[in-house]
């Protein structure tokens, strides 16, 4: 029996439309779903950090300041990563609580920024941790740490204990930021028991140079010239700035009976 001259041509059709219907079913798994927060986003080991950037906020010099960060390191890729350094420079400590990710699993870094124990001339503290990972696109990333001087002036004493028989006490306030200009607009006690008066540096401490703190001011702290003997008991001295973090500063004082009186 003949065949008829139409098939072949009919084969050829039908053979052009199964290659069109392959590539589109090929081209639809390719693409896939879209990727689903956390799941992994790449073929190579990737690290997603929780954050770069950390600002501990205000601080105070002392031994005592130790700010402290948990991040949270995330394996975005398809492979394993591996972290090989994890680089901390001075005043910072930091460590990897593993230092092998799984794909699509986290391990937490642990920072710490240390406040220095005595001023500086900066009035912000700013360091850095650098992590080294097997991430081919991002194989050094860094972590910046952040921190700065929670007021600009010092006094000392915080606290000021006079008897009735003492001499005037005296009060320094010290700077911080030596760039940042300051004045005093008027200084009093609160209830009138004691007279406030500026006093002038010493040569000494005016030629201390860039040294934090620096000495600005002092004042001299003594009874009021009243007939009556003063009497123990509290005030509280008021000495007024120009600076913004704190205009104004506040010192308690406690008056207590004449030397020859104090049983302590």
């Amino acid at each position: 029996m003949r065949a008829s001259p139409h098939i072949p041509a009919l084969r050829r059709r039908w053979g052009l439309l199964v290659v069109i219907m392959a590539g589109l079913l090929l081209k639809s798994a390719g693409q896939g779903a879209p990727v689903a927060p956390g799941a992994c986003e790449s073929t190579t080991p990737s690290l997603v950090l929780e954050t770069d950037t950390v600002d501990f906020g205000l601080y105070q010099p002392g031994p005592d300041y130790r700010f402290q960060r948990e991040i949270r390191l995330i394996n975005r890729g398809e492979k394993p990563l591996r972290v090989f350094e994890v680089h901390a420079g001075c005043q910072t400590n930091a460590t990897c609580r593993s230092k092998r990710i799984l794909p699509g699993q986290e391990t937490v870094l642990f920072v710490e920024l240390l406040a220095p124990k005595t001023y500086t001339l900066s009035p912000s503290l700013e360091r850095q941790i650098i992590l080294h990972t097997s991430d081919e696109a991002r194989p050094r990333q860094t972590i910046s740490l952040s921190a700065r001087f929670g007021y600009s002036l010092e006094w000392r004493p915080k606290h000021l204990v006079l008897h009735t028989d003492s001499p005037p006490a005296t009060i320094r306030i010290s700077d911080l930021l030596t760039s940042a200009p300051i004045s005093f607009t008027h200084c009093r006690s609160r209830d009138g028991r004691l007279e406030v008066v500026p006093a002038p540096l010493k040569q000494m401490d005016r030629e201390g140079g860039n040294r934090l703190p620096k000495p600005i001011a002092d004042f001299q702290v003594g009874f009021t010239q009243s007939p009556a003997a003063p009497l123990p008991g509290h005030d509280l001295i008021e000495i007024f700035t120009t600076r913004k973090d704190i205009p104004k500063i506040a010192i308690p004082v406690e008056i207590r009976a004449p030397h020859s009186d104090d049983t302590n």
